[in-house]
């Protein structure tokens, strides 16, 4: 899904502002630290930003039917994916071609009838199965709806400001995609027709989500941001693409985007590198590098009657991990608070820096039985305490 996003953005802007901006911009996707770290996990918000950026990208090249489907099918993966609804009307509408009116007709029906479709398969599902209604569940995972008090606004502009730093990871990349940034700008302005509006739409897509984030109800979840970096990246390769537009020479015009290309990629490996590896610093722990990551799923991996699968949020300092054909949940340096007993085998797994001690003691006195039932060493020395937790007055079984 990540692949088919980085194709998506480059497309968009190499078709709103030409091949230098879609290079750039697709390059910005690609090496993002955020993108990597969610690119490979099983959540579905990739999966359905995949589908609306694919929806964009359609849409701007008028395949009207073709848009609305992939957008329509993004409601499967989130919710969220009905944020691109009005850029696409928006892109779609700005093409320069005849029976606007047409096109815009056939969009809608493509996505209701997918939406409808798609919603009436969750809703028989759920009366078949049991399983949780779609909608319902969406709506409680990402707070309810309408807005906070204006009183939260501060806290909540803070936190997802924190998470917004790992979209770029150093401070000449932050600057290249501040230049970036002014150059879209600059298109706008230089932009005519019906050019500019669909220009200036992305441009502005991405700070309106993020202030629809800052006053609406949603958790602070770093992966709620996701969906504003691929509108990001498209604005940031059209600013480029601008800049390097007012050269006049080709041949000078190619060697400075060479340059900046071999610039971009000498400081983004190392830190490319440590996202894949999972040492990538991030947040404000003493000790941000998810040191024994490893050793603990090979730990979980140990547990498993069947080949599993471990997943883990890699952005959140509370790590949940989940094992495929194993019914175990463990929580990996987390907030004591958001702890709850969800099913027959419960761990929580405690490093030294996390006042292992305290935890257990916080735990206990919520009622909860917590147990010591392996260590994991790191490098030879116990590093991570893994407990076993149950209901009150509950016997532990084995591991």
């Amino acid at each position: 899904a990540s692949l088919a996003t980085i194709g998506a953005v480059y497309v968009l802007a190499r078709d709103l502002s030409g091949r230098v901006a879609g290079w750039a911009a697709g390059l910005a996707m690609a090496l993002s630290p955020f993108a990597i770290l969610f690119g490979a996990s099983v959540f579905t918000d990739p999966f359905a930003i995949a589908l609306g950026l694919g929806a964009l990208a359609l849409a701007r090249r008028d395949h009207a039917c073709s848009a609305g489907i992939l957008l329509g099918l993004s409601l499967g993966g989130k919710i969220f994916g009905l944020a691109y609804l009005p850029l696409a009307l928006v892109l779609l509408l700005t093409v320069d071609a005849p029976s606007r009116r047409s096109a815009l007709i056939t969009f809608l029906v493509a996505f209701g009838t997918t939406a409808g479709a798609l919603l009436g398969f969750m809703a028989m599902r759920t009366q078949i199965y049991g399983a949780p209604w779609f909608l319902s569940t969406s709506i409680d995972e990402t707070g309810g709806t309408g807005l906070t008090s204006p009183a939260e606004w501060s806290s909540r502009l803070s936190a997802w400001w924190s998470w917004l730093q790992y979209f770029a990871e150093s401070n000449p990349l932050r600057l290249i995609a501040a230049i970036g940034l002014v150059g879209a700008l600059l298109a706008v302005i230089r932009s005519r027709g019906r050019l500019r509006w669909a220009i200036a739409a992305v441009c502005a897509f991405s700070p309106a989500y993020f202030g629809l984030l800052v006053v609406a109800k949603s958790p602070t979840y770093d992966r709620y941001l996701f969906y504003v970096l691929p509108t990001l990246c498209v604005a940031v390769g059209i600013g480029i693409g601008e800049f390097l537009r007012i050269v006049r020479w080709p041949s000078l015009r190619r060697v400075l985007v060479l340059a900046c290309t071999v610039f971009v990629l000498v400081r983004s490996v190392p830190i490319v590198a440590q996202a894949e590896s999972g040492v990538l610093a991030v947040g404000t722990r003493s000790d941000p590098t998810f040191t024994g990551y490893r050793q603990l799923c090979s730990w979980l991996q140990s547990h498993a009657s069947s080949p599993p699968v471990v997943w883990n949020q890699s952005l959140s300092w509370t790590l949940g991990y989940c094992l495929s054909g194993y019914p175990a949940y463990v929580y990996w340096y987390p907030d004591e608070a958001s702890i709850q007993i969800s099913g027959p085998l419960d761990y929580v797994a405690l490093s030294t820096l996390d006042a292992p001690e305290a935890t257990v003691a916080s735990l206990r006195a919520r009622g909860l039985t917590v147990t010591l039932v392996d260590t994991v060493e790191v490098g030879g020395v116990p590093h991570l305490w893994v407990y076993r937790l149950l209901p009150a007055a509950s016997t532990p079984s084995t591991p």
